[in-house]
C-alpha cells in the first residue's frame, strides 16, 4: 500500500469539515445514503482536479461525531471507505421504480460504498433473506444455562453478524485496503456517544461542603489513521489533547481479512453497536476501557484554565480490575445529537459569535433523519393515573435527551456559516419546470419510510430502507448544490471573478447527475401476514423465557405461564398486529390500504386529502379501542372535527369498498367488518355484554 503523503495545512486552501450524525434507529439508512453520496462527490472532485474549471481548494473531513444509528454509520462508513469506493449501478428493476422527472440523465449508481449499503439496507431485517434469521428469530433464546437471561426483546445477535461483515474484507475481490484518501484527515477523529449503565461518579465541592452525583452520559474517542492524507493536526488543540489522554488510535492497515480474527477492530465494532443498542429493544453491549481514559479526558463544555474535571471513582476500583467494565446502551438516550463533540473537535470550543461567510474556513454538517418535531399532546394528556404517566415517561426522556440548550441560541442565527443541517425532505418531481416558484408541489407529509413505528419500522421491509438510502443521497446532492454555499469573497473557496454564492463541495463528473426519487415503498399484505406470524412466534418465545429467567418460585412460574397462555397471549399479539397495521396505514405503506379514487374525491369535497383519510382509518385501527368517536379522532389527528365526522358518515354507505366501510353505533364508529354480530346487537345481549365486558370507546 502506498505511504501517505504528509501535507501541511496551507499548501492548498483547505476547508475543514465535521459531521454530527444524530440517532435514528432504522432511519440510519438515510444517514448512510447521505454519507455515501458525500464521499462520491468528494471523490469525483478529486478525479477532476487539475481541469481548468475545477475549484482548487480542498475540503477535508476531520471529525465524525455520532449517536446510535449515526455512530454506527460513521464508524462503519470509515471502514467502508478504507476498502475503497466501488460504485454499483442500479438494476433495471430499480430504474423502473423511480418517479419520472424532467431530467434527461440520471445518477447511474445505487451506491459507491456497497459495504455500507449492505450494513444498512440488505442485512438489518425483522426476517432475513433466508427466511430463518433476522431480528424476529428465536435462536438467541435457546439457552442451556440454568439461569437464562433475556437481553432484549429483539434478536440482537444479527447485529454481531453485521459487524463482522462490515469490518472484514469481502470473501471475494480485493482483500487489501486502498491507498489513503485525499479528502480525509491523517487523523480522523470519531466520537461515539454511549450510555454507561454502571454510571460515572463525580464529587462537586462548594467551599467546605460537597455532594456526589453520577452520570450515565459517556463517549468513546477513536482516532483512525492511515485512511487520509491531509495533516490538520494542531498538537495543543482540544481534540488532540483529548486523544492523548482518552483516545484510541487504530490504523486501517490492520483491518482483518475475511474469516480471520477481528483483533482490535472487534472492540471498535462493538463500540459502534453499543452506541445503537436501543434500550430493551436491542441487547446492551459490554465494554471495557482503562481507568485513565476517564481521568484524563476532555469535556465539550467551557472549563477555566488549570481546572480539571475528573470522576470520583472509589479508591479500590483500580486494584480490583485494570479496566473500567460496564454495560452500555444507546448513546441517544443521553446525547442523541452530538454536535457538541463535533464543535469542540473541529473548532476547539463552543460557538459564541456567528461566523460570517467571508471568514468561515470550517463547518459542521449535522444529519438528522427525524426532523419532524414531537407533537404537543392535547389537553388532558397524559392521564394523571400511574399507568398514564409511565406510558409517557420513556418518550419524554428521549425527547429531553434530544433537547440541547447549548445549541439553541447559535441555531437561531441564520447568518452563521459554520453549521448546516441535512434532514429528510421529499417532494414528488414535476415532469416540466414550473414557471413561478409557488407552483412547486408541497413537500410530502411523511418524508422517510423508516419513520414507521417510531423508527423501528424500517426493519419491516428492505424496500423501506432502500428508499431512505436513496433519499439520503438525493437530499445530500441537493444540499451540496443549493445550501452548502459561501460568498464569492470567502477566504478558502472564494473566486474574485464570481459574484454568485459558491459551493463548498462542487458537483462534478457522475456526482452532477441528478439522483432520482424512488416511488413510495409499500409492504404487501402477504408480507405483513408473514411478519405478524413471526412476531407471534417471537412473542410466544420471549415471554415464557422472561418468566423463567425472572421467577425462581416454581408455583408462581407455572401460574404466570398458564395465565399468559390462556388470558394474555392473544391480546398482546393482537395489539402488536394492530399497532403495526395502524401505523402502516397512517403512512400509506401497505398496498391493500391505498385510498380508492372515490374516497379521495370525497375527502377533497370536504376540504381534506388522502393523507387525512389514512389518519382517520389508522385511528379506527388503533388496537386499544373498540369504537372511536369523531371527537377523539379529531383530537388525535389534529383534523377538524366536522371533516372527521363527515368522512366517517360517508364511509358508512353500502357502496363503500368493504375494507374501508365503517359502522356507526350510538355516535361511535368502528369498521363494518368488526361490527357486533346479529345476536350481539339484540338489546338484552347488548345489555349483558356491556355489563360483563364493556367495549372500550374513545
Amino acid at each position: 500500500m502506498d505511504e501517505p503523503v504528509v501535507r501541511k495545512q496551507g499548501t492548498e486552501p483547505t476547508f475543514q469539515l465535521g459531521l454530527a450524525l444524530a440517532g435514528a434507529i432504522s432511519a440510519g439508512a438515510y444517514t448512510a445514503g447521505v454519507l455515501d453520496f458525500l464521499f462520491q462527490a468528494l471523490s469525483e472532485w478529486e478525479n477532476q482536479r487539475g481541469q481548468p474549471a475545477t475549484p482548487r481548494h480542498r475540503v477535508v473531513l476531520k471529525v465524525i461525531a455520532g449517536a446510535s444509528a449515526g455512530g454506527i454509520t460513521g464508524a462503519l462508513g470509515a471502514i467502508a471507505l478504507a476498502r475503497g469506493l466501488c460504485p454499483r449501478e442500479f438494476s433495471s428493476d430499480e430504474r423502473a421504480n423511480f418517479y419520472r422527472d424532467r431530467y434527461d440523465t440520471h445518477q447511474r449508481f445505487q451506491c459507491v460504498l456497497p459495504a455500507l449499503y449492505k450494513t444498512w439496507v440488505t442485512l438489518p431485517a425483522m426476517i432475513s433473506a433466508d427466511g430463518i434469521g433476522g431480528l424476529l428469530a428465536i435462536d438467541d433464546l435457546k439457552s442451556d444455562a440454568k439461569k437464562p437471561v433475556l437481553r432484549s426483546l429483539l434478536n440482537a445477535s444479527l447485529l454481531d453478524a453485521i459487524k463482522r461483515t462490515a469490518i472484514e474484507s469481502p470473501e471475494q475481490g480485493d482483500m487489501e485496503v486502498k491507498p489513503p484518501v485525499r479528502f480525509i484527515a491523517q487523523r480522523l477523529h470519531i466520537y461515539l456517544t454511549i450510555s454507561n449503565m454502571r454510571g460515572i461518579p463525580f464529587k462537586v465541592e462548594f467551599g467546605r461542603n460537597s455532594y456526589g452525583m453520577q452520570t450515565i452520559g459517556d463517549r468513546i474517542h477513536y482516532v483512525v489513521t492511515d485512511l487520509g492524507t491531509e495533516n490538520l493536526s494542531e498538537p495543543e488543540s482540544w481534540v488532540e489533547c483529548d486523544a492523548e489522554g482518552a483516545g484510541i488510535a487504530i490504523s486501517v492497515k490492520s483491518l482483518p481479512r475475511h474469516g480471520g480474527d477481528l483483533g482490535e477492530w472487534d472492540r471498535y465494532g462493538t463500540s459502534a453497536l453499543a452506541s445503537g443498542a436501543f434500550p430493551i429493544g436491542l441487547a446492551p453491549r459490554q465494554l471495557n476501557f482503562p481507568w485513565s481514559f476517564y481521568l484524563r479526558r476532555r469535556y465539550p463544555i467551557p472549563i477555566p484554565e488549570n481546572v480539571w474535571v475528573e470522576p470520583n471513582f472509589p479508591p479500590t476500583t483500580e486494584q480490583q480490575s485494570p479496566d473500567f467494565v460496564f454495560q452500555s446502551v444507546d448513546g441517544g438516550l443521553v446525547n442523541n445529537n452530538p454536535f457538541d463533540y463535533a464543535q469542540y473537535a473541529l473548532c476547539g470550543g463552543a460557538a459564541r459569535d456567528p461566523v460570517g461567510g467571508k471568514t468561515v474556513d470550517r463547518a459542521i454538517v449535522m444529519v438528522a433523519p427525524f426532523p419532524e418535531p414531537p407533537e404537543l399532546q392535547p389537553e388532558g394528556s397524559p392521564s394523571p393515573a400511574v399507568i398514564g404517566i409511565l406510558k409517557n415517561l420513556f418518550p419524554s426522556l428521549i425527547n429531553q435527551a434530544r433537547f440541547r440548550t447549548a445549541d439553541l441560541a447559535p441555531a437561531f442565527n441564520e447568518r452563521d456559516f459554520s453549521r448546516y443541517l441535512i434532514a429528510p425532505l421529499r417532494r414528488i418531481p414535476r415532469l416540466a419546470p414550473p414557471a413561478p416558484a409557488s407552483a412547486d408541489l408541497p413537500f410530502e407529509r411523511f418524508p422517510i419510510a423508516c419513520g414507521v413505528l417510531g423508527g423501528f419500522g424500517g426493519f419491516l421491509d428492505e424496500k423501506f430502507r432502500a428508499h431512505d438510502f436513496q433519499l439520503g443521497r438525493r437530499n445530500c446532492q441537493q444540499f451540496l448544490r443549493t445550501s452548502f454555499l459561501v460568498p464569492s469573497d470567502n477566504i478558502i473557496v472564494g473566486r474574485p471573478e464570481s459574484e454568485a454564492m459558491l459551493p463548498i463541495i462542487p458537483l462534478l463528473g457522475d456526482a452532477a447527475d441528478p439522483v432520482p426519487l424512488p416511488l413510495w415503498p409499500q409492504i404487501t399484505q402477504s408480507d405483513f401476514k408473514r411478519l405478524s406470524d413471526r412476531a407471534d412466534e417471537r412473542i410466544g418465545a420471549v415471554v415464557p423465557y422472561l418468566i423463567n429467567s425472572e421467577t425462581s418460585n416454581v408455583r408462581l412460574r407455572l401460574a404466570l405461564r398458564f395465565g399468559w397462555r390462556i388470558f394474555m397471549r392473544s391480546r398482546v399479539t393482537d395489539f402488536v398486529h394492530g399497532t403495526m397495521l395502524a401505523d402502516l396505514v397512517r403512512r400509506g405503506q401497505i398496498d391493500e390500504w391505498n385510498i380508492p379514487p372515490e374516497i379521495a374525491q370525497l375527502a377533497e369535497q370536504h376540504g381534506g386529502k388522502c393523507e387525512d383519510v389514512q389518519a382517520i382509518l389508522a385511528e379506527l385501527l388503533h388496537p386499544a379501542f373498540d369504537f372511536r368517536t369523531p371527537q377523539s379522532i379529531a383530537k388525535a389527528t389534529h383534523l377538524p372535527e366536522q371533516f372527521v365526522n363527515n368522512m366517517l358518515q360517508a364511509l358508512t354507505r353500502p357502496a363503500t369498498p368493504r375494507r374501508f366501510r365503517t359502522w356507526q353505533e350510538a355516535g361511535a364508529y368502528t369498521f363494518f367488518k368488526g361490527r357486533p354480530g346479529f345476536l350481539a346487537r339484540r338489546r338484552i345481549v347488548k345489555w349483558f355484554n356491556n355489563w360483563w365486558n364493556a367495549p372500550n370507546i374513545s
